[in-house]
C-alpha cells in the first residue's frame, strides 16, 4: 500500500509540470490574466457553492437514534444461614472403618465384613446383604425385605466404645448367591441396596436406630471392595440424614481456629462442601462478598452453623 501511494503522488506532481509547460508556451498578452481571472472565477464559484452545501448540512436536523437499553445485572442470592439442632446419638458406626476381606477358608467367592462402633447403650446389630428399604410414611418407620438365601441375625452389645466386630466365617457373605452382579452395587435413586448395618438401642433409653448404607466395588476379576454410601438416623419419631461435616472431628478440635481471622473459635459450617472452617463474623463478610469456601473455594450455597 505504501508503494502505491508513492507512485500516484509522484504522477500527479508530474501532470502538473506538464500543464505548466504547456500554457507558458501558449502565452499570448493579456490572455494569462484572462486565463488567470476565468480560473478564479471558478474557482470562487466552486468555493461559495460548496460553501453553500457546506451550511445546508450544518443547518439539517441530526439523525434521531432510539435510546439503547441495557438490562440490570441479575443480583445472585445470598447464602442462606442455618441453626443446627443437636441430637445425642447412643450409637454410632465408623462409615470409615467399615472393610471387606477374603474369607479365612480361602474361598475367592467368600468375604467377612469388619468394622468399628461405639455405643452407650445397650444396642443389636443386624447386617442386611441385597436388601430392599421399606419406608412407612405415617411413623417413619424403615423396614428391609431381602432375597439373598442367608437372613441375617440379630446380635446384642452392651454399651462400649470402640468395638470391633467382625463376621463370623459361617456368616461370610457369598458373591454366587446374589441373582446378578449387578445388585452388587449401588445405583443412584434405587432402593436396592447392596449392603445395609443397622445398630438400634434396646433398653430403657430413648430409642434409635441408625443405618449404615453401603455398596461393593470392583469389576469382576478384581479384588471387590466396599463403600459407605449414606447414613441415617431414626429418633424421636423423624429420620434424619447424617453428613460428615470436615474440621469436626476431634483432631481438628484441638485446632479449632477461624481459618481467616485465626483467632475467633470456628463454628460455622459451608455447604455444599460440608467445611466447617469460619467463625461467626468471618462468615458474615462471606456472606456479603459472595466469595467461594475458603477451603476448597466450592461456591457457597448456605451457611451452617455448629454447637460444639
Amino acid at each position: 500500500m505504501g508503494t502505491s501511494g508513492s507512485r500516484q503522488r509522484g504522477s500527479a506532481a508530474d501532470a502538473g509540470t506538464g500543464e505548466s509547460t504547456s500554457s507558458s508556451s501558449r502565452r499570448r498578452p493579456g490572455s494569462s490574466s484572462r486565463s488567470s481571472s476565468t480560473r478564479r472565477g471558478e474557482n470562487s464559484a466552486t468555493g461559495s457553492g460548496g460553501s453553500r452545501s457546506s451550511r445546508q448540512q450544518e443547518g439539517a436536523e441530526p439523525a434521531q437514534h432510539a435510546p439503547t437499553t441495557r438490562a440490570a445485572p441479575k443480583k445472585l442470592p445470598l447464602p442462606l444461614l442455618h441453626q443446627t439442632v443437636t441430637l445425642k446419638n447412643n450409637i454410632n458406626l465408623n462409615r470409615n472403618s467399615i472393610h471387606l476381606c477374603k474369607a479365612e477358608d480361602g474361598h475367592e467367592t467368600r468375604f467377612q465384613l469388619e468394622f468399628t462402633f461405639d455405643c452407650e447403650a445397650a444396642c443389636t446389630l443386624t447386617i442386611w446383604y441385597v436388601a430392599e428399604e421399606e419406608v412407612d410414611d405415617s411413623d417413619a418407620t424403615i423396614r428391609f425385605q431381602s432375597n439373598y438365601p442367608h437372613q441375617p441375625t440379630k446380635m446384642e452389645f452392651q454399651p462400649g466404645l470402640g468395638h470391633k466386630y467382625k463376621v463370623p466365617l459361617a456368616e461370610a457373605f457369598d458373591t454366587t448367591l446374589v441373582a446378578t452382579r449387578r445388585n452388587l452395587y449401588y445405583h443412584q435413586g434405587s432402593r436396592l441396596y447392596p449392603l445395609v448395618l443397622v445398630l438400634q438401642t434396646t433398653g430403657s433409653v430413648e430409642p434409635q436406630m441408625q443405618l449404615t448404607y453401603a455398596t461393593f466395588k470392583g469389576h469382576e476379576g478384581d479384588a471387590l471392595t466396599v463403600s459407605a454410601v449414606r447414613q441415617k438416623l431414626q429418633c424421636q419419631g423423624a429420620v434424619y440424614d447424617m453428613k460428615e461435616v470436615y474440621g469436626a472431628e476431634q483432631s481438628s478440635l484441638d485446632t479449632a481456629e477461624c481459618v481467616i481471622c485465626m483467632s475467633n473459635p470456628k463454628s460455622i459450617a459451608v455447604l455444599p462442601c460440608r467445611h466447617l472452617c469460619m467463625c461467626s463474623d468471618c462468615a458474615k463478610d462471606l456472606h456479603r462478598s459472595m466469595d467461594g469456601c475458603p477451603m476448597c473455594r466450592c461456591k457457597v450455597e448456605s451457611l451452617l452453623q455448629m454447637n460444639l
